[in-house]
């Protein structure tokens, strides 16, 4: 430890800061980002395909399906 430059006054205070460190739930660090990748690239994927099938039949596929002017820049959900 002398080797990573710390002073004796230094040393007592890491001797006593030395513990066991747990992480908390390391799953879900890994998980959740995951989980919210699927979900988005789903959403995506199926919003992109009921357009398309809109498209080819010759229609216009309307995202929000709601009864606003033409003029209305805010969603309303």
């Amino acid at each position: 430890v002398t080797g990573l430059g710390l002073f004796p006054l230094q040393m007592a205070s890491v001797t006593e800061s030395q513990g066991g460190w747990e992480p908390f739930l390391p799953g879900l660090i890994i998980l959740l980002p995951l989980l919210g990748f699927g979900i988005n690239g789903g959403l995506a994927l199926s919003a992109a395909r009921r357009s398309s099938n809109a498209v080819r039949s010759g229609q216009e596929f309307d995202f929000f399906e709601g009864s606003r002017p033409v003029t209305h820049s805010l969603p309303t959900w």
